[in-house]
Order: C-alpha cells, then structure tokens, then sequence
C-alpha cells in the first residue's frame, strides 16, 4: 500500500511540475546576482519579548510576534526603535488569541491582522491604542478549516493556502463562501484524498502578498524553490535555485494519514518571505536537518528578487536570523535573530 502511493505520488508531483510551461520555470544560482554584499546590523533586544517568531512592517511601527510570552504582538516605533505596547492576550478565551502564526497589513492604516492557525482566526488589531483585545475576528468555517494561512486580496476577499484540497489556494469572502481558486495541483490527473494532504505538506511555505499588482509568493521549505502567483491572470512562475538539487523523500503512516518524510541529506529552502512594492526578499536557509542541529543557525543570507523573479542581489549577514520584514524607501531590512537573547537585527542594505 505504501509502495503504491509513494509512486503515485511521485508521479503526481512530477506531473504538478509539467503542468507549468517551460517558460515559466527558470533556474538561478548564487552567481546569478549581480550584487553580493555583507550587510552588517544593529541590534535591539526588549525584556518584554523572549521568544520572537515573525515581524512585519506598518504605519511606521514594527510589528513583532512572539510564540510564548505575556503578550502575542509587540508594537514597536519604527524610527526609535523604542517599544511601545503589547497586545494579543495568549489563550482560548473570547478575548484572547490562541498563536500568530503570520501578519497581514490588511487595508485600514491604522490596523494590522494576525492570523491563528491553531485558532482557525483571523484578527484585526489596533495600532494606535493601547487595547490588548482585537477590535474584529473572522472565524474560518466549513471548507474553509482546511485552510492554513490567511490574506486579504482585494475587497471582501481572502486568499488561503489549503491543506486539503485540489489547488494550493483558495479566495473564499469572510463568511467562507468560495469565490475562486488558483494553482491546481495537476490539470490532467485525479488526485486522491491522501495526495492532496502530502502534496499540500511537502509544498508549505512563508507566503506574501502585494495587494496593489495582486502577487502571491510562496517560498517553500522543504526544497530552494519559490512560486510567484499572478492573481490577475491565474498564472504563476516557478523559480528554482541556488542549489537545483533533486529533492528526495519518503511516504510514513503517521496515524491515520500518510506524511512525507524527507531526505536526512535535503537541503531546506527557504524560511520566510516578505514582498515590498517592488521586489521580493528571502531567507534562505541552505542546510539540511544534520547541519542546522549542529550548527544551531537558520540563516544568514537573504535574497532580492523582482516581481518577476529576476536575482537582484544576495545579502549575507554578521548574525543568523530567522524572519525579516523590508523597508524599501529607507532600505533596511528587520529581522528577528537567533542568539541565545533574539531580539531585533537593523541592516541597512
């Protein structure tokens, strides 16, 4: 049984891969970039903040989220660098937040959105006051709970990466209601209920949205491999690299599903992304499982690209980090660093 559905799938992620036109699959390496430059930062540390998952930027504040602590979301004065206020209560109750799993600067200025996995919630926080609570929640229902991340599109519209479904996304309105998908995992073959779980699970990743030229990236974990989705036209480019190495993996029976199980010896890809208006940024970790448990680090090199997935420029880093957010008028970049104190690393690039 496991041998049939390890070359079924295999047969199928191949086939998701054909689905797309040569044209829109190209290949880069490290000598790809025109500029590689060592960046170098200054760090912030804050006691109310111990454990640092993911950061965004908006309305001229940091915004932070921490996995564990007194406070979920820390607001952050972009220019002082000074904290200024905790939100996001952690908990299961009606005003509390269960985890944030990742930021949307969604369309009120003054608000910014946190998404729950755990929760299956997306709520809307207030910047500029000093309320822990949120001031709205949408609750994914129905269809919708197969869904793993949260992103306001346009309008009512969200977009969600799914967990078990025939498309990577699906844009569903507030209430839940399917208005369209986008990314199918084959156009020519049927796909069975298992493969769309392991399919879903071997292509997770850090998504990212510009609203204004309605563009989704997914920068994908498991292999150097990242998909720039045009909302306009349905369409999508898959840019691989640096390292082009064939991914390798194993189908295990954990309970009642089957997960794939990656290669001792694969390299990941990619831990975090964050589109600016005009340029994609990476992080990319390069390591297999054996090396990031003993070198202890994630990354240190960041990537540029632009909207169309050309290389820009590579930045290596004097510290390792985790998760990054850009200001592209002022050229810095934030990231959240990964020594025993993590805190906040300022590069200016």
């Amino acid at each position: 049984m496991k041998i049939i559905l390890f070359l079924a799938l295999v047969g199928l992620f191949s086939c998701s891969q054909k689905n797309i036109s040569e044209d829109s699959v190209e290949y880069f390496t490290l000598s790809s970039f025109p500029v590689s430059k060592n960046i170098e930062s200054k760090k912030y540390f804050y006691p109310e903040i111990l454990t640092p998952h993911i950061l965004t930027i908006k309305n001229a504040k940091v915004v932070l989220a921490s996995i564990s602590d007194e406070n979920l979301i820390h607001i952050i004065d972009q220019k002082t660098m000074k904290y200024l206020v905790g939100k996001g209560n952690p908990g299961e109750g009606p005003d509390e937040i269960m985890n944030v799993w990742e930021f949307d600067n969604g369309f009120n200025e003054n608000t910014i959105w946190a998404y729950s996995n755990t929760g299956k919630s997306f709520y809307e926080f207030d910047l500029s006051d000093s309320s822990k609570s949120a001031v709205s929640k949408i609750r994914q229902r129905g269809d919708w709970m197969q869904g793993m991340s949260m992103n306001w599109v346009k309008g009512n519209e969200i977009i969600s990466y799914m967990n078990f479904s025939d498309n990577k996304f699906i844009v569903f309105d507030s209430l839940g209601k399917q208005i369209s998908k986008a990314g199918p995992w084959s156009t020519t073959a049927k796909i069975s209920d298992e493969s769309k779980f392991v399919l879903s699970d071997l292509n997770q990743g850090s998504k990212s949205i510009n609203r204004e030229k309605l563009k989704l990236v997914l920068a994908k974990v498991n292999f150097d491999e990242f998909e720039i989705f045009d909302l306009n036209d349905q369409t999508v480019k898959v840019i691989k690299g640096p390292i082009n190495e064939e991914f390798n993996y194993s189908i295990q029976a954990d309970g009642n599903v089957n997960v794939a199980i990656e290669d001792e010896n694969s390299v990941y890809g990619y831990n975090n992304s964050f589109m600016t208006e005009n340029f994609i940024f990476l992080v990319f970790i390069g390591k297999t499982r054996n090396q990031l448990r003993e070198i202890k680090e994630t990354s240190r090199d960041i990537f540029q690209f632009d909207l169309e997935g050309n290389p820009i420029a590579h930045f290596k880093t004097n510290v390792s980090i985790r998760s990054i957010a850009v200001d592209e008028k002022q050229k810095k970049i934030y990231a959240i660093t990964e020594d025993r104190e993590p805190g906040i690393a300022v590069f200016e690039y």
